[in-house]
């Protein structure tokens, strides 16, 4: 079996438009391109690992492919997400699919593909974040890349979003997309029939609204005597494997450990008290300068944020905090700032 190497693969330069590998963020493109582009991708890991025999003589050379399946779930969920810690399992699942496996064939490649998209509904400063996993149960095949000392029939991926928002800044327009892709060897026994099931899991989220799919699962089963080369060259080092669902939820809680409500409440804590001092060194900076210029105003803004930050001022809540803080550092503005002359012209509002 000759090398393969995947950055040959990713790193092919298309001879026409016909003769294109996929791209996860490409606008879905019609079954006929589909059937292209993943005939293309075929020919192409067959021309690298040595297939000499072609897709319809599995005996005819070293290594044959066979003709693409493909499966997409054109299912996207959008939803609001509360705030939490406790995790939602199957927050978004694609529908099962048992796909048949070619004769000839013991073994396939899998290219998954699923986004989700991440956005913060919270108002005010802060660091939101959304910690899951994409998990693929396997059924009647093993997943070669797997870690475990027995056969690997559950697939793992971490998924983390985080959107910083400086203080002041609405969030509303922040967003992180995740555009997640995943290749892995399947081996599996003749004609056998694989079951996928596919789904999202949240383990600890902030308030957003939160977008995932369409996902994508493409499969190319080929013949080889011996598919572990190919496993060990395509694994990419994203994913972890489980033989079943305890392992695979002991492996979630190493990889995304839950944060208590202590935690978020001390890194709430922190990127606050980072804004009390970005305003308070704005104070300075401005005073020193211009100590006539609406000191009394100035002076009694500085107050108020000293008053959170020793603890003489408190709120019931980091939404409040956040937002005294905000409604401070947006008054200093005011007195301290104008806008430039282009930004009135466009019909800023002044800070």
């Amino acid at each position: 079996m000759a090398d393969f190497k995947i950055s040959e693969l990713t790193n092919h330069t298309p001879a026409s438009s016909d003769d294109m590998i996929i791209n996860d963020n490409s606008t879905p493109s019609s079954p006929e391109t589909k059937r292209t582009t993943v005939a293309s991708l075929a020919t192409i890991i067959g021309s690298l690992i040595g297939d000499t025999g072609g897709g319809e003589n599995p005996g005819g050379g070293n290594n044959s492919f066979f003709d693409p399946i493909y499966f997409y779930d054109t299912s996207v969920k959008s939803a609001s997400v509360p705030s939490g810690s406790g995790g939602i399992r199957n927050w978004h699942s694609m529908k099962k699919e048992n796909i048949g496996m070619p004769e000839g064939a013991n073994a396939a490649i899998m290219i998954h593909f699923m986004g989700s998209t991440f956005q913060p509904t919270a108002t005010g400063s802060g660091s939101y974040r959304l910690y899951g996993d994409l998990e693929t149960k396997l059924t009647g095949g093993t997943f070669l890349a797997g870690s475990t000392s027995a056969p690997s029939t559950i697939m793992g991926r971490v998924i983390t979003h985080n959107v910083p928002v400086p203080g002041g800044t609405a969030n509303l327009s922040r967003k992180s997309s995740t555009p997640n892709t995943k290749i892995d060897i399947i081996t599996f026994a003749a004609e056998a029939s694989l079951t996928f099931e596919i789904a999202f899991n949240i383990s600890n989220q902030a308030p957003s609204n939160l977008t995932v799919g369409l996902g994508r699962v493409i499969l190319i089963p080929f013949f080889s005597p011996d598919p572990t080369p190919v496993a060990a060259e395509i694994n990419d080092g994203s994913g972890f494997y489980a033989t079943d669902q305890d392992e695979y939820d002991q492996l979630v809680s190493q990889f995304l450990p839950l944060d208590t409500d202590a935690d978020i409440a001390e890194d709430d804590g922190d990127y606050i008290r980072s804004d009390i001092f970005e305003i308070l060194s704005l104070i300075e900076s401005f005073t020193a300068s211009y100590p006539a210029i609406n000191a009394s105003e100035i002076a009694t803004e500085k107050e108020k944020l000293m008053l959170i930050l020793t603890g003489a001022q408190t709120y019931s809540s980091v939404e409040e905090t956040r937002g005294a803080v905000i409604g401070i550092r947006n008054a200093v503005y005011s007195y301290t700032i104008t806008r430039f002359a282009f930004e009135t012209a466009a019909g800023v509002s002044p800070f």
